[in-house]
């Protein structure tokens, strides 16, 4: 405890010292109350969960080239340390997890580099997105090279997904694989477009996996995956006209898997995900939205045709319950998003669910959800929203889940 209290002492001292040169901070801590019943579509389960989270950004700029970022996280979940905090011990839920820390190095006015644990967005968020909503956003071990010119601003990362060399098969000793997984990402964002076109972002996706599970012939305690090689290729559009907007993103997955046996299969997957809006700003400032996701399932080619999302907005995409992931799903979403009165804004939503691929029955279900958001000028906000999700005859279920959920934010 003394060492902490050391290390705590000498970091703030720092941090003090550095307060009148370029150090930036700023802070969000918010709670959030989850009130489910049906829970898991199993009916009278009911459960509660209350949880907080604490997350510190931490910035330096070190002259006009060289600036560094840290994001701090801190997650409990109410009373899951077994009554710990009553009694003094909060060993285990009293950390900071490291969520960023990377450097930028501006190499010229056009060009830059971005190494460490980052942060990768781009499009709409329908491939990579920050996924803040989550107890721990998304960040990523890699390098990042920024281009800009006249016509398009260019993105590419390349990201260490896992590397675990030889160490966690059965036969290290034997084992001549080099078992790692890496993502090498390009995103264009091209420039000088029409009024009615504000966005057109291309993306390509390599993925190169080696088996966890080849090599020396032993099977891997963590994963015993497939070799994948695959390249994932699309675009997004995005723009607006009148009281119109809308956007587009498709994107497709083609290459080969191979199993630890060594039989090879092709890979032939798609995703397309579709909205359009439009404005009624004399109907308390309201927007209506139509929406439309298709992905791929299991067929019976042979091939695998089953689309496997990669670090989408998944809070925002699909229902706000969190209960339908992409992944062999197809469904449609009706919203209604308006101001309720000043500095409030709320929203209704439906969603009818389904299969893309299903031997039998294909209705997953439907989802309502009500939520409203109270913003106020000392850097508070407030969130209430009321969901119901009614399973289909795709699920092993006829009981409505209910939920209710409160959030409050803090923002310094």
């Amino acid at each position: 405890m003394t060492k902490k209290l050391i290390v705590l002492a000498s970091f703030l001292a720092s941090t003090a010292a550095g307060a009148a040169s370029e150090l930036t901070n700023s802070a969000e801590l918010r709670f959030r109350l989850n009130h489910n019943m049906n829970s898991g579509l199993v009916k009278d389960r009911t459960n509660t969960d209350w949880a907080h989270r604490l997350k510190w950004d931490m910035g330096y700029k070190a002259g006009e080239k060289l600036t560094g970022n840290v994001s701090l996280i801190h997650n409990n979940m109410w009373g899951f340390d077994d009554g710990e905090s009553v009694m003094g011990d909060r060993s285990d839920d009293n950390q900071f997890v490291i969520n960023q820390a990377y450097a930028t190095w501006m190499l010229a006015n056009d060009m830059s580099v971005v190494v460490g644990r980052q942060p990768i967005e781009f499009g709409d968020g329908t491939l990579f997105h920050l996924n803040d909503w989550e107890a721990q956003p998304y960040s990523f071990d890699g390098i990042g090279v920024n281009y800009d010119t006249e016509f398009a601003a260019v993105n590419f990362w390349g990201v260490k997904m896992y590397d675990f060399g030889q160490s966690r098969t059965a036969a290290p000793a034997t084992d001549t694989d080099d078992d790692e997984r890496n993502l090498y990402i390009f995103s264009i964002d091209v420039k000088n477009m029409p009024d009615f076109l504000k966005m057109l972002n291309i993306h390509i996706i390599k993925d190169a996996a080696s088996s966890l599970a080849a090599g020396g012939g032993g099977t891997n305690v963590v994963n015993t995956g497939d070799r994948v090689d695959t390249t994932q290729l699309g675009f997004t559009l995005q723009g607006e006209s009148g009281q119109t907007d809308y956007r587009l993103t498709y994107s497709m997955v083609t290459g080969e898997q191979e199993t630890p046996a060594g039989a090879k299969s092709d890979v032939s997957t798609s995703m397309m995900d579709a909205a359009v809006g439009f404005k009624v700003e004399s109907f308390r400032n309201s927007r209506f939205e139509l929406a439309y996701h298709t992905d791929t399932g299991t067929d019976s080619s042979g091939d695998v045709t089953l689309y496997s999302p990669l670090f989408y907005d998944m809070h925002g995409s699909a229902g706000m319950m969190d209960i339908v992931t992409w992944g062999n799903s197809t469904y449609m979403k009706l919203g209604w998003m308006f101001e309720l009165m000043a500095n409030t804004m709320a929203g209704l939503d439906y969603y009818q669910f389904s299969l893309t691929e299903a031997a039998g029955a294909d209705d997953v279900g439907s989802e309502i959800d009500f939520y409203t958001t109270k913003n106020y000028d000392n850097g508070i906000a407030v969130t209430a929203r009321l969901g119901m999700f009614t399973p289909g005859d795709a699920l092993a279920s006829d009981e409505t889940q209910t939920q209710v959920f409160v959030e409050g934010k803090f923002t310094f």
